[in-house]
């Protein structure tokens, strides 16, 4: 996967050391400080996602607004019901591709 100056939210953490070198000092801050705010489970894993955002964490997902703002993204699934039913679609998908045991299906 290639990194690009509009990284995601949840990037790799390889694409994140390689972006903090252009980064303005205090929107590097900014952005590590909301990402200190998302519970570990739901950071970004190369891959599928493993779990869905209960309700409560999907309502206090404030970092995506605020990395979002920092660098003037727009961004989809904004309301708590909207991002875990990303999640579940997501997961869906993975499903259908690999099946419930995680193995590629033919």
């Amino acid at each position: 996967m290639g990194c690009t100056r509009a990284i995601a939210w949840n990037a790799p953490l390889e694409c994140r050391a390689r972006s903090a070198s252009w980064l303005p000092s205090a929107t590097y801050t900014l952005r590590r400080r909301a990402e200190a705010t998302i519970p570990p489970h739901l950071l970004y894993q190369k891959g599928w996602p493993v779990t869905v955002p209960t309700a409560q964490e999907a309502l206090s997902e404030g970092a995506r607004h605020e990395v979002a703002t920092a660098f003037a993204l727009d961004i989809n699934n904004t309301t708590p019901e909207e991002l875990t039913g990303r999640y579940v679609d997501m997961m869906a998908q993975r499903e259908g591709k690999f099946g419930a045991g995680g193995r590629l299906r033919k």
